[in-house]
């Protein structure tokens, strides 16, 4: 036998059973263990970490760059906040830890880095008031921010799971944490001047009294002046109502950008304004907010009129207003001017909108011409008014390629209006050269409420007076008989179903809704919203 053959394998395969089932097992049967931990123990021995001489690397930085890095790392922070904020809570059941504010951490690590954090003012310009009176926190914040804008974010609603004995295991897990925050800030020899409470956490959002806003008002309202953000979050229309008159108050929002106050209210479908007594409108910041670019205003009135901060907007959101907002669109209306918008939908209900609509169909201010004039397309879902408004309305609407009519919710001359019209005459069956037609540049119609025979019609005259549609696109659940159908698919470039869905790209605005530009496209293409019969 040769040498070889006598040689131990490195590895042997056994059968054994264990628990009454057979397995496979390997052995190693040139390893030890013990011998290999202690050859690792001894490796490690002979090669110990050897700290650097000079300390860590970090503190090699100058303090102007490890500025800027605290910088970075609390605008990561707040994103992930944001990001956490939209994910669904999938382990609600597990409980929330507090954690410190990234710049309040840092501030803890060192003195040197405490120093810079502290002097470093855009660290601390954000106060959301979340730590509760006396606001030391964001007292604390305000003076280091210096002069640099803040962004205040008052959150007054109350958690849907909100609860006593929440509270309780919440206010327990601050002062277990608070704790541990002492013995870090013992080392870091912290001032009086530091957040040592709930003020250096992280917490949900909670509900403040009235004398709690009185507070956080005298906090803030000295420095209305480097306001940038502004937030306001409420279910309560009488803090709304006291913030605004604060608000009113107050002097020229010089730096502000955007302004956003949030009344949420359960009532669906709501008539008229409540509280009647609070529904007198403001007028913030003097009217001043030269800087100010984007508005957010739920359920909340100001004084257009008086209010000159909206000239240089490039977002307004409007919503969930009483659905007797007539006069008050109005005087709304006579302060914008949207001289390049192509795309406009209308949802409106309950009252007489006839003059709205003179008042839409009118020259804007210094033109000679309506807002109405550059549109491309136009939905209409909801619209009381007379006839008259009707025909102002389509004769100020000569560049509408696409119309999309809810006649469910319309009256009937919205459709019959569209037929061409006689001089004088409400006949469609005059000669060609001798009728007018209504949105003459009218392309795609889509329609719901119309049956088969009223869409024939229509089509057919219109290309009698040479303004033919190209694409009709009617909702499934019209009565379409097959000889108009076929009619249709064979005078039309396209003749499609579609079933009735909501829009995810459009923007509804107190019933008015003014397209994206990607929504008028993928409106205009209209591929994704039609099937097949």
């Amino acid at each position: 036998m040769s040498a070889d053959q006598d040689e131990t394998p490195a590895v042997t395969k056994s059968t054994q059973v264990i628990d009454g089932e057979t397995v496979e097992v390997y052995q190693l049967n040139n390893f030890n263990l013990e011998d290999h931990m202690k050859k690792l123990a001894e490796k490690m021995r002979s090669n110990p970490f050897v700290p650097p001489v000079e300390g860590c690397p970090i503190n090699t930085l100058p303090n102007e760059l490890l500025s800027y890095i605290f910088t970075l790392g609390a605008q990561l922070d707040i994103a992930d906040d944001k990001d956490e904020e939209e994910i669904d809570d999938n382990d609600s059941d597990e409980e929330d830890e507090p954690t410190l504010e990234f710049q309040v951490l840092t501030s803890h690590v060192c003195k040197r880095w405490r120093d810079v954090a502290i002097q470093t003012p855009s660290l601390w310009t954000r106060l959301d008031f979340t730590e509760g009176p006396p606001f030391g926190k964001s007292k604390t914040y305000i003076e280091r921010s210096a002069g640099c804008p803040l962004v205040i974010d008052i959150d007054c609603t109350v958690p849907d799971d909100d609860s006593d004995e929440e509270e309780e295991e919440e206010v327990e897990e601050v002062e277990e944490f608070d704790e541990t925050e002492e013995v870090v800030q013992s080392d870091a020899a912290a001032p009086d001047d530091e957040p040592k409470s709930s003020a250096a956490t992280k917490r949900k959002s909670r509900s403040f009294g009235p004398a709690d806003l009185d507070a956080i008002r005298a906090l803030i309202l000295p420095h209305v002046n480097r306001w940038r953000i502004f937030e306001l979050m409420t279910e309560d229309y009488a803090i709304m109502h006291h913030t605004l008159g604060a608000l009113a108050t107050a002097p020229a929002a010089e730096q502000l950008k955007m302004l956003h106050l949030y009344h949420y209210d359960d009532t669906d479908d709501i008539e008229h304004f409540e509280p009647a007594e609070l529904r007198a409108p403001v007028v913030p910041f003097a009217g001043q907010a030269p800087q100010l670019v984007n508005v957010a205003l739920w359920g909340v009135h100001v004084d257009w009129p008086r209010c000159d901060f909206f000239q240089g907007l490039e977002e307004l959101e409007l919503a969930y207003h009483a659905q007797d907002p007539q006069a008050y669109a109005s005087a709304l209306l006579e302060r914008l001017v949207f001289p390049n918008v192509s795309s406009l939908a209308l949802d409106l209900e309950e009252e007489d909108y006839s003059a709205f609509i003179m008042q839409l169909a009118a020259p804007l201010p210094g033109k000679t011409k309506s807002l109405l004039s550059g549109l491309q397309e136009l939905r209409l879902s909801g619209l009381p008014c007379n006839d008259a408004a009707i025909d102002k309305l389509y004769a100020s609407l000569p560049n509408v390629v696409d119309l999309h009519l809810n006649r469910y919710h319309l009256e009937e001359p919205f459709f019959t209006k569209l037929f061409p019209q006689a001089p004088g005459a409400a006949s469609s069956s005059a000669a060609a050269g001798d009728v007018s037609v209504p949105l003459p540049s009218l392309q795609n119609l889509s329609s719901s409420g119309v049956d088969g025979e009223q869409m024939h019609q229509l089509a057919e005259a219109r290309i009698a007076a040479g303004r033919p549609l190209k694409k009709v696109f009617m909702e499934i659940d019209d009565l379409v008989e097959p000889d108009d159908e076929k009619w249709l698919r064979e005078h039309l470039e396209r003749f499609e179903f579609f079933e009735g869905s909501d829009d995810e790209d459009e923007l509804e605005i107190d019933g008015i809704e003014i397209m994206s530009d990607d929504g008028l496209e993928a409106m205009s293409d209209d591929d994704d919203e039609v099937s097949q019969d």
